[in-house]
């Protein structure tokens, strides 16, 4: 439809509108454990899964930082983690965790084509690094209801819009499933959360952004254009 619309008019494309993610289950199942979420995070092409997701580079971009350019919670911090698509790396970490072949379980919907898309992708790399998986495609309001069940899932797909105020984000509350609740995490946000200062809090952003890289509760896998 882009290509057809580009025949006879300008198309308007609004750049990073908003991000896929990748939510990591750390409350229960074999990704509780720090390098087996390490070691998804080493294993993945996050440039391959938003090639597959999204076909044109007009539609998006490349980018492991929490927030694109312009924001003002713009920060490089932990960065180098994102995009590694290292299998060897992800299997020393496995090996370290002791990982012994329990499945992954990913869950998805065809209902967002980019969400599946970026779920297969996903999966093969996973495998590659030598990780069992289990790929389930459900329609999306199944999925909002097994995401609540720690017992159910270990990551699953979803996407947001960039919003203004970093507190609402994705992944940011202990309580959301992914259930992330670590010294570090509340040490980063409580900080953050504490301050009054644009700038100031625009520093401490760069804290909690690296401690999301660090300890990945969840993996942003790129940004995406409208």
């Amino acid at each position: 439809s882009y290509d057809k619309l580009t025949g006879n008019t300008e198309p308007v494309i609004l750049k990073s509108f908003g991000y896929p993610i990748m939510m990591l289950n750390t409350k229960q199942g074999p990704l509780a454990k720090l390098e087996l979420r390490q070691a998804v995070q080493a294993a993945l092409s996050e440039s391959d899964m938003m090639l597959a997701a999204f076909g044109k580079p007009e539609f998006f971009t490349v980018d492991g930082a929490m927030y694109p350019e312009g924001f003002p919670w713009r920060s490089d911090a932990g960065v180098d983690t994102y995009d590694q698509g290292n299998p060897e790396k992800a299997q020393a970490l496995m090996e370290k965790a002791g990982y012994a072949g329990e499945p992954i379980r990913i869950l998805t919907s065809q209902q967002y084509e980019f969400h599946y898309k970026m779920a297969l992708v996903a999966a093969e790399y996973l495998k590659a690094a030598g990780f069992k998986v289990d790929l389930q495609v459900s329609d999306w309001a199944t999925l909002t209801q097994r995401r609540n069940d720690p017992a159910l899932w270990d990551i699953f797909f979803t996407h947001s819009p960039f919003l203004p105020e970093p507190a609402l984000n994705l992944g940011m509350s202990e309580s959301g499933p992914g259930w992330w609740s670590t010294d570090r995490r509340r040490a980063a946000f409580d900080a953050f959360n504490a301050a009054s200062d644009p700038a100031q809090r625009a520093k401490l952003y760069g804290d909690v952004q690296a401690a999301i890289m660090a300890e990945v509760p969840f993996i942003k896998v790129g940004d995406f254009n409208a």
